[in-house]
């Protein structure tokens, strides 16, 4: 059967993979497994063999990532998280799984500007353009390619978060970017990170 979700969505919702529900009366928060994705329900499983059904898209609500963004984490440090880690957004061992990361992103890029400002009051947000604006996706595309760049060259780099954070960027370009209307202009390339280049 063929879903009318948004393909973005589904690619987050995808059998396999985790995600982080937020309590609810009936279960505590936990990291669930996607069993199986059909129509407008998704079956999740945690680990503990607890199951739950969503109605997709209304309960993504209760995913973590989706709908209202998380608290603003107690240990977060602005020069090393930027907009990214005001939103939680982590990557590495002691990240988010990709489903997690990726819906961060995609609310980063969603989120009006109002709401970064919110984040982050101290930092010029006018500079990351209006929600869903080539600008903004810019913006995401240089912080993960700076990440990237900058671990590359530490002595010992952190293997596990270059892995998460070139996935990321990889499936930000292939989700954000790379779909542009048949024969339409890019308004800016998308950055190789230098140890790339």
């Amino acid at each position: 059967m063929t879903s009318s979700l948004d393909p973005q969505l589904m690619a987050l919702i995808a059998p396999g993979e985790w995600v982080e529900l937020v309590a609810t009366l009936s279960r505590k928060a936990a990291p669930y497994r996607v069993a199986s994705v059909a129509s407008n329900r998704a079956q999740l499983r945690s680990r503990s063999g607890a199951e739950c059904v969503l109605t997709l898209p209304r309960d993504l609500t209760q995913c973590y990532g989706f709908g209202s963004p998380p608290a603003i984490p107690a240990h977060f440090d602005v020069q090393e998280g930027g907009i990214l880690g005001a939103f939680d957004y982590r990557a590495g061992a002691n990240g988010l799984p990709p489903s997690n990361r990726r819906g961060i992103l995609l609310h980063v890029f969603h989120a009006p500007l109002k709401d970064l400002l919110a984040r982050l009051p101290f930092e010029d947000t006018k500079r990351w353009g209006e929600a869903a604006s080539a600008l903004r996706l810019e913006r995401m595309a240089n912080r993960l390619a700076q990440r990237i760049t900058n671990e590359s060259q530490q002595s010992v780099p952190a293997d596990r978060a270059l892995r998460d954070w070139k996935s990321d960027s990889a499936w930000l370009k292939a989700t954000l970017y790379d779909p542009s209307p048949q024969g339409a202009a890019h308004p800016f390339t998308w950055p190789t990170p230098y140890h790339e280049a």
